[in-house]
């Protein structure tokens, strides 16, 4: 549940309004100096009815607070007979003057109430043409950019893995004894055994290519991963860091802890990832369903 107080002063004296704004159960109450001014049950349907204007009075002065989103957090501003009020308690509250109603019934929002919030008249600003909910849209364009660039970057990682994987695959191929340590253990592990059928056992070098062919099986996968998770598809980075993680206890017992150190670098980044991937998912859920306003 949000709770938003604003101070402001006017001839009369100082005034503090506060809302209440349950999230789940739609319930809205604004309250001007300890009484309710204005009340809503709520409905079925919270998401729909919780972003747009809702008007009060008291004492004769007209008054609303605007709700917005950006689909994953709310916004609200209190207007007082046409100027917004800074939220918060102030040491020094803004001073608000009163003003006749104007001719269009603006003043009476019983009657009437304007249909668009970001209006300049409506905020009493009439050099100022960004209302509430291009600010909005803003901080959701901000976030969702953040987002995204969370989501490329566990893409990356998962494309590193797989990349490192190969060449490390291909160094023990020609007979190289170094490697990345980003590279899948597992991979190591595979080439490692190949390695050992191939001297001791006598299978020939035949096996290391057998080797070459599931390093680049599972090398794939993580690039596969990666190209899933650029289309955010949540199961691909959690079935990519299940098997990153089972990866690096694999390098518990050679104690290569810069290893360890990188896979769990990875596995930081890749989670980062899921939860943008859910997060955007979450946004563009709410802006489908978010209606262009709602006036109360």
């Amino acid at each position: 549940m949000a709770h938003k107080v604003w101070t402001f002063q006017m001839e009369d004296g100082i005034h503090t309004v506060e809302m209440d704004h349950g999230y789940y159960s739609g319930k809205k109450t604004i309250a001007v100096d300890g009484r309710v001014a204005w009340q809503d049950t709520g409905s079925s349907n919270a998401l729909r009815n919780a972003k747009g204007t809702y008007p009060f009075q008291f004492n004769g002065h007209s008054c609303a607070i605007n709700i917005t989103t950006n689909g994953i957090s709310y916004f609200y501003e209190l207007v007082v007979e046409g100027q917004k009020v800074e939220p918060g308690q102030q040491l020094n509250p803004t001073v608000v003057q009163s003003r006749p109603p104007a001719q269009n019934g603006f003043g009476n929002y019983g009657e009437q109430a304007p249909q668009n919030i970001g209006d300049a008249s409506y905020r009493g600003d009439p050099q100022r043409t960004e209302g509430p909910e291009a600010e909005a849209r803003a901080r959701y364009e901000q976030e969702r950019k953040a987002a995204e660039i969370h989501v490329r970057s566990a893409a990356m990682w998962f494309a590193l893995i797989a990349a490192m994987s190969v060449i490390n695959s291909l160094i023990f191929l020609t007979g190289g004894n170094s490697g990345f340590a980003l590279g899948l253990e597992a991979t190591n592990w595979i080439d490692d055994y190949a390695s050992y059928f191939a001297k001791e056992q006598g299978m020939g070098e035949g096996i290391k290519y057998a080797a070459l062919a599931l390093d680049l099986v599972l090398a794939g996968m993580f690039a596969l991963f990666g190209y899933l998770a650029i289309k955010r598809q949540t199961w691909a980075f959690i079935v990519g860091m299940v098997l990153l993680a089972l990866d690096t206890l694999l390098l518990i017992p050679s104690a290569d802890w810069l290893s360890v150190a990188l896979h769990g670098l990875a596995l930081f980044f890749i989670f980062r990832g899921l939860q943008a991937a859910m997060k955007l998912r979450n946004m563009e859920r709410a802006q489908a369903i978010a209606p262009h306003s709602v006036m109360r």
